[in-house]
């Protein structure tokens, strides 16, 4: 049940994570900003594969990243 909810938990960070990229390519104000945050999307989206298929180091790390952002 535990691992369970840390995957909810992981699958609404990565996605919100990915929902912020978008909002930050559309705002970029140079093409090397936006640049950026594609490379970052790239990497958002790789991890919400992994998050998806349960892998738990990265449903941990999700978290881990989201708890130290938090304070």
């Amino acid at each position: 049940m535990v691992n369970h909810v840390k995957l909810e938990i992981a699958i609404q960070i990565v996605a919100e994570k990915i929902a912020n990229l978008y909002r930050k390519i559309d705002l970029a104000s140079t093409e090397e900003e936006a640049s950026f945050y594609k490379s970052e999307l790239d990497n958002a989206f790789y991890e919400k594969e992994l998050v998806a298929v349960g892998n738990m180091d990265a449903i941990n790390s999700v978290l881990k990243e989201n708890k130290k952002g938090a304070k």
